[in-house]
């Protein structure tokens, strides 16, 4: 029963920081894997997102999120705006 009990293997906030880093970690996943599958991106903006997206793991998921995701093609009818 040792394994189970998490807050003391971790220890106070580590389990709250922990299911954080995790949350984080899926949106960055989320992130490059939606640059990659974008069709109205060219090869070099998909590099240059992902590049964003993996230096500043943070700011670079807001920074898609806020301007990468406008630009390029709409997703429901396939045509550019």
């Amino acid at each position: 029963m040792i394994f189970l009990d998490i807050e003391s293997w971790i220890g106070g906030l580590g389990a709250g920081i922990l299911i954080l880093a995790l949350i984080l970690v899926i949106i960055w996943i989320w992130a490059v894997v939606d640059i990659l599958r974008r069709p109205g991106l060219s090869l070099l903006m998909k590099v240059i997102w992902i590049a964003v997206v993996i230096g500043f793991p943070f700011a670079g998921v807001i920074l898609y999120l806020i301007f990468g995701r406008r630009s390029g093609v709409d997703d429901t009818h396939g045509t550019r705006y």
